[in-house]
């Protein structure tokens, strides 16, 4: 989403497939799943398993080496 968190973040990337929100697992879910998904997490902090179609060392200094990639939207901590 263009100027969402993810997007602001900087380290997800067309291509990357979502593989869980929290403790929803995604793996063989459609898009309307995902997004449901997304959308039903609380407000503040979400983990978010995401798989990339290539290594993360490829991406440079972003999560060089992190397995999960956690998003916050820092205008929804309170």
């Amino acid at each position: 989403m263009s100027g969402g968190a993810a997007q602001i973040d900087g380290r997800l990337f067309p291509g990357d497939r979502l593989m869980f929100v929290n403790s929803v697992r995604l793996e063989n879910a459609s898009l309307d799943e995902a997004v449901q998904a997304l959308k039903g997490s609380p407000r503040g902090r979400v983990l978010l398993g995401v798989a990339k179609p290539f290594p993360l060392s490829d991406i440079g200094d972003a999560g060089k080496s992190d397995e999960f990639v956690v998003v916050t939207n820092k205008h929804d901590e309170n």
